[in-house]
């Protein structure tokens, strides 16, 4: 059961990572990732499947229903900066 919690906070890293260069790209055109990877193209696209694969598993995990807040609560420490961030799901 703790590989799924690892799973979980893994994926919430990735989606805030992805969630953040989007919102940079938007509105600054301004590519993170591109800019921590420069020239390394290969890393970069694979840092993106990363993100695609982790959107994917949180959509699959809250369509069939999954016990959000117990499996995000019970995943980080009090006082975490994740806590409020997932309180808006």
């Amino acid at each position: 059961m703790k590989n799924h919690h690892i799973v979980h906070t893994i994926a919430k890293i990735l989606l805030i990572i992805g969630g953040l260069n989007w919102g940079l790209i938007g509105l600054f055109q301004f590519n993170l990732v591109n800019v921590i990877f420069g020239n390394m193209e290969a890393v970069a696209r694979i840092i993106y499947v990363l993100v695609g694969l982790a959107a994917l598993y949180k959509l699959v995990f809250w369509i069939k229903g999954g016990n959000k807040k117990k499996m995000f609560f019970s995943s980080i420490k009090r006082g975490s900066p994740l806590l409020m961030v997932e309180s808006f799901y």
